[in-house]
């Protein structure tokens, strides 16, 4: 199942090469387990305006099609939406003025073997911006699955130009325990990364079946 030219149309210099990163843009520090690293057939600027510029992919995509979740609400930025993520940043503007920009969403995750149907609420934050990378430094909780109150799941997505219409994502995860952690706090990590990887996962294959379609 397709939907379309869901992440948009090739857009010009994705296909040149990169440079080396500037000496004052420093690449964001994974999170406590890397889950994902590959490099995708994608261009870095149409993958960030898919992304960022608005949310289609990622709900019909990603949430409906490759995680079957339901009852998503997704809310714009905080700050500069409708700009963040356009080819070129518009006048007045510079990349940096994104940073700090949050968002969030909320979705119904379906039942599981472990788990019964449930509602995750994340909050999302623009933690890196420019034509080089960028990063997304997600918090998510599941306040009804067992324990669901004593943790949060932070992750972390962070997309470098690769140039010649290629791209790296990168994506990590670590558990949050704010009360301290309970008994079976391995348990839950060890849950958390293997639910986190198999999402990233999926995540990576629908950016590349979409990637041929314009």
């Amino acid at each position: 199942l397709t939907r379309g030219s869901l992440l948009g149309p090739f857009i010009n210099g994705d296909d040149l090469g990169v440079g080396s990163i500037p000496d004052e843009l420093i690449l964001p520090a994974n999170l406590e387990t890397v889950v994902f690293d590959s490099e995708l057939p994608v261009g870095y600027r149409r993958l960030r305006k898919a992304l960022l510029f608005n949310s289609t992919f990622i709900e019909e995509a990603i949430f409906i099609d490759a995680l079957s979740y339901t009852d998503i609400t997704v809310q714009p930025w905080d700050k500069y939406d409708g700009l963040i993520g356009e080819a070129i940043t518009a006048d007045g503007i510079k990349d940096s003025d994104f940073i700090g920009a949050k968002k969030d969403a909320q979705y119904l995750m379906p039942a599981s073997v472990f788990v019964k149907a449930n509602m995750a609420y994340e909050s999302s934050e623009l933690i890196a911006y420019n034509d080089y990378f960028f990063s997304v430094k997600k918090r998510t909780i599941n306040p009804d699955v067992p324990y669901g109150r004593t943790f949060c799941a932070y992750t972390q997505i962070t997309i470098q130009n690769a140039g010649s219409n290629k791209c790296r994502m990168m994506c990590s995860v670590e558990a949050e325990f704010p009360k301290g952690p309970p008994i079976v706090a391995r348990s839950i990590k060890s849950a958390m990364r293997q639910g986190v990887s198999d999402m990233f996962l999926e995540f990576g294959g629908a950016i590349e079946k979409y990637a041929v379609i314009v």
